[in-house]
């Protein structure tokens, strides 16, 4: 009697172990056919938001040196650049009779921004023949580097001495090119000269 008993059961139990394993297959052929729901959709949205992927930065390389030459083809300039030394004492530019001297508190020659102020006296000798520039007119500075800024000129501006203004620009690189006017040179000339290309020697 026993014995039946313990067959029956095992019977039951293999039955019930076979209908088992064959509705979990069938679930799992099923699972990928069922839609997705929605709450499982906002936490896959949601993560797709809150992980983007991470740019790709480009690191930026400025071109820039010490001035020590200018050239103006068209005016047959050609000139080593000094440093220009401000004398706060008598509040003016320490300046030589035929050279031409580079402002330190402005940007040095560079592609990226700012203006590089380079002066001289109303003279035959270094910038007097600036009133000759026509727009178009090319100026070259070499730097210490071996970099050619090229320059496109583009306009005059006069000034009071007192403007410094200049010293602020912060706009695309510029060629400042300043001198004496006027009646006793009381007012400031600035020629204004755009970047147009840098080249290595």
């Amino acid at each position: 009697m026993h014995l039946k008993i313990l067959k029956k059961a095992q019977y039951i139990s293999s039955v019930t172990s076979l209908y088992g394993v064959t509705l979990f297959l069938l679930f799992q052929s099923v699972l990928p056919l069922l839609p997705v729901s929605t709450a499982t959709a906002q936490v896959q949205n949601s993560v797709a938001i809150t992980s983007p992927a991470l740019p790709y930065t480009k690191e930026v390389v400025v071109l820039s040196g010490k001035p020590v030459k200018l050239t103006i083809p068209s005016l047959f300039i050609n000139k080593e650049v000094l440093p220009g030394v401000y004398d706060s004492t008598n509040n003016t530019w320490v300046v030589s009779d035929a050279g031409v001297h580079y402002a330190g508190p402005s940007a040095p020659p560079n592609d990226q921004s700012g203006s590089t102020l380079i002066y001289g006296h109303n003279n035959k000798f270094t910038f007097g023949p600036l009133q000759y520039l026509e727009p178009g007119d090319l100026a070259q500075v070499i730097t210490e580097n071996n970099l050619v800024f090229t320059y496109v000129y583009a306009v005059r501006n006069d000034f009071s001495p007192s403007d410094t203004s200049i010293f602020d620009y912060k706009g695309a690189p510029t060629l400042s090119l300043q001198t004496c006017t006027g009646w006793l040179n009381q007012i400031r000339s600035l020629y204004t000269f755009n970047l147009q290309k840098v080249d290595k020697l």
